[in-house]
């Protein structure tokens, strides 16, 4: 595998979609976007960061990691 031309960091990958590592994680979980760990670090796959940023698939409105009950900034706080 050629790490530099191929994959990228996440947190490069954060940067291009403008979305945190949490929510960049929670969509390469749900097949939203292709990584995986090499060495104990994870990478996504250019190609998809590509196709998933010119196809409008990150939308920062429905972030993928929160918690059902935070809903528009109304979270009760009752969590955990």
């Amino acid at each position: 595998m050629n790490c530099q031309s191929e994959w990228v960091s996440v947190e490069d990958a954060v940067q291009l979609l403008e979305t945190t590592r949490v929510n960049l994680m929670m969509q390469i979980k749900r097949g939203l976007l292709k990584g995986q760990e090499v060495d104990g670090v994870w990478v996504v796959e250019r190609d998809s960061l590509l196709a998933a940023k010119s196809e409008g698939k990150v939308d920062q409105s429905k972030v993928l990691a929160a918690h059902p009950c935070a809903k528009a900034g109304q979270c009760g706080g009752s969590c955990g």
